[in-house]
């Protein structure tokens, strides 16, 4: 047997085998509203397995214990995240990887307690010298080389500006942060946000990421603020998320020293 890449214009039509996962809904909403990542499954008119891939992420699901399972496996890359959508697929991953795998936690943060006259207030911190501005082709060239491959999740810098939303906080001719939409954004816009370590300790991550974060709230975007380290949870926290809801991963380290999960 082998597995079946759905076209692209057909992949939304899978969205339904998803519904089950409570968490990662940003990227279900990219499958049915985008044309956007790779779908596989092992048959096209009744699936029972499906993998959907997506920059860095592969979401797993249908039935588990499916003995041609370790086709969906196999598909998997080195230094990406693997979600599953309950404790069945859970124990078959793992079962399979065994110690090529790191679990990681993550926490998805509420958007609902946002507050739009506080985010201002953020924005009004900007320090002397330095300019809040929306990222154009230049700006995310130079952020490409220097703080976050945006290749990775969109092709290109010239196709983040096409098709996704960011900004940034320069200093002349450097780039010191910046937050953008992780992936192409629906109704949903998931932050990335990056600094360099020269400018970091210096409150930039908060004005960008307040700066998007006002960019959602007026233009009807939900922000999607998903963390996995310290330093992020306490960033959601004061731009004035809440309620932030667990939920476990693995990441594909083959065995090998992973770099830093983003």
């Amino acid at each position: 047997m082998k597995l079946n890449q759905i076209p692209k214009n057909k992949m939304k039509n899978y969205a339904p085998y998803f519904e089950e996962y409570t968490y990662a809904r940003k990227n279900i909403d990219t499958l049915k509203n985008l044309e956007f990542g790779t779908l596989w499954v092992e048959d096209v008119k009744a699936p029972e397995l499906l993998l959907y891939q997506l920059p860095w992420v592969n979401m797993f699901a249908g039935n588990s214990e499916n003995s041609n399972v370790n086709l969906l496996f196999e598909k998997v890359p080195l230094f990406e995240l693997i979600i599953y959508p309950d404790n069945k697929w859970k124990t078959r991953i793992h079962d399979h990887f065994k110690n090529e795998l790191q679990e990681i936690t993550r926490f998805t943060f509420n958007p609902a307690s946002l507050n739009l006259d506080k985010i201002r207030g953020i924005l009004s911190e900007l320090p002397m010298g330095l300019e809040l501005k929306r990222i154009d082709v230049k700006s995310a060239r130079y952020i490409e080389d220097h703080l976050h491959r945006y290749s990775r999740f969109f092709g290109s810098p010239e196709e983040f500006v096409r098709t996704g939303i960011g900004f940034c906080v320069a200093d002349g001719d450097k780039i010191a942060s910046q937050a953008g939409s992780f992936m192409p954004p629906t109704e949903y816009l998931e932050f990335q946000v990056n600094t360099d370590p020269v400018y970091q300790n210096r409150g930039l991550a908060t004005l960008v990421s307040a700066k998007l974060l006002e960019y959602c709230l007026v233009n009807g975007f939900i922000p999607v603020w998903d963390a996995h380290n310290d330093n992020s949870i306490r960033l959601a926290y004061s731009l004035g998320f809440s309620n932030p809801q667990k939920w476990d991963c693995f990441f594909h380290t083959g065995g090998l020293e992973r770099p830093d999960v983003i």
